[in-house]
């Protein structure tokens, strides 16, 4: 292949490569004097400040958050989260693993110690080689996802007086059941700056104390994101969580989150929350802020 420079209508000038390379390769961008191309962001080869909310983006992240919400009934609790994430499968999926401790404000007792921590599994069939091999997506702006998250009790247990009855009771910061929750949605970007993220997910126990109530949930959450040029985004959040063992009591919550992407890829975030819907066990306000950052 002969060097030389080929001049763009937008006034970028690129230099051709001497050999054959990667096709990623063989367009070097360089300055109209034959300088070295500029180098990628930090953080990865894209200038684009990347929030860390994009499921279908798998990296390896570390995710520090404190969470603060207060039950309609008066309980309070106090939770501090640390996540790392790992893709897997080449990018075409990731692993999360979650350790929350909880200090809980609870009649007769505050407890506090480690919750159940938990692991989510997401998987993203079309980014696969063998999907790409055998079936053209057809949607190239829509990402579908799949896994589930799976919970082991591991939480703190505390004893403390009934404060209406002349009795000892187990206080937990936990369900006390191991869960398996599927979960299902896509992510969408309807533009450049936009997401537009659905899951359902489906929270089961299947083993564990059988002292404790079974659980059977639906959780549906919807993520709306824009995110500007210079790194600074918005991302309200959506919540239904139905409770089907208890009547299909539902709570409603709706959480805006606001952040910045800074050099580097580390991401500072704020979200406060707000209930929707009066009821003595659903959520009534909260906050959480967090740092995530890329390694």
């Amino acid at each position: 292949m002969t060097p030389g420079y080929v001049t763009l209508s937008d006034g970028k000038v690129f230099r051709l490569a001497e050999e054959i390379r990667p096709v990623s390769n063989l367009l070097q961008e360089a300055s109209p004097a034959g300088g070295t191309a500029p180098a990628p962001a930090a953080g990865g080869s894209s200038s684009e400040p990347d929030s860390g909310n994009d499921p279908s983006k798998a990296k390896n992240r570390f995710n520090l958050y404190h969470e603060y919400y207060r039950i309609q009934n008066g309980f309070n609790f106090n939770t501090t989260t640390a996540a790392v994430t790992l893709p897997i499968f080449a990018g075409g999926g990731s692993f999360t693993f979650h350790a929350p401790f909880t200090y809980a404000e609870l009649p007769g007792a505050n407890p506090f110690g480690i919750g159940d921590v938990y692991g989510r599994l997401i998987l993203m069939p079309t980014k696969w080689d063998i999907f790409k091999q055998h079936c053209d997506w057809p949607f190239p702006k829509v990402t579908p996802i799949f896994g589930t998250e799976i919970y082991f009790p591991t939480a703190a247990s505390t004893l403390a007086r009934d404060p209406n009855g002349a009795r000892i009771e187990t206080l937990t910061l936990g369900t006390a059941k191991y869960r398996l929750a599927p979960l299902a949605g896509f992510v969408w970007s309807p533009a450049k700056d936009w997401l537009v993220i659905p899951v359902y997910i489906q929270d089961m126990s299947i083993a564990g104390d059988r002292t404790f109530d079974s659980i059977n949930q639906g959780k549906f959450r919807l993520f709306v994101q824009y995110q500007n040029p210079q790194g600074w985004y918005m991302k309200p959040e959506f919540q239904v969580v139905t409770d089907f063992n208890n009547h299909n009591r539902v709570d409603m919550y709706l959480a805006p989150e606001i952040g910045n992407v800074f050099k580097g890829g580390t991401v500072f975030y704020v979200k406060p929350g707000l209930g929707l819907l009066r009821n003595a066990f659903a959520r009534d306000w909260g906050i959480e802020f967090g740092i995530r950052t890329p390694f």
